[in-house]
């Protein structure tokens, strides 16, 4: 996933200098590595909060820790999931089950290219923009 958000020079020294500063101290290395509150944790979350989605790419097959959660998440944020892919019938719909892209209560609508003309993929993506807005 990336993200981002626009930072004024003087928020970004101001930020740097403490998380420098943070990174510096035995204290705070001590309590991170210890799995404690730590100010480098905070600097972090400081950083990393007030951030807008911009979207989310994968290159490996395997499936990463922690995907089916987060695409759960999504999904019960609000947020509309798709998934494209050059795999099998088959194997797209396994991989969605697997990352909770698709659950057993869900309705599946599968369209591919044997079945239908390219303006007839247009029209239908069309119709679903309309009704999902």
């Amino acid at each position: 996933m990336f993200a981002c958000r626009k930072l004024g020079r003087d928020e970004l020294d101001s930020w740097a200098e403490r998380y420098e500063a943070a990174r510096s101290s035995m204290v705070e290395l001590n309590k991170r590595k210890n799995k404690q509150p730590n100010a480098i944790d905070d600097l972090m979350e400081e950083m990393e909060s007030n951030l807008m989605l911009q979207g989310a790419t994968a290159n490996e097959d395997r499936l990463q820790p922690q995907v089916p959660e987060t695409i759960a998440l999504f999904a019960e944020a609000g947020i509309n999931l798709w998934m494209l892919t050059g795999d099998k019938q088959e194997t797209a719909i396994n991989i969605g089950f697997a990352t909770k892209l698709i659950t057993d209560t869900m309705e599946q609508m599968v369209y591919t290219t044997d079945e239908m003309e390219l303006p007839r993929i247009v029209q239908v993506r069309r119709h679903m923009a309309l009704v999902a807005a």
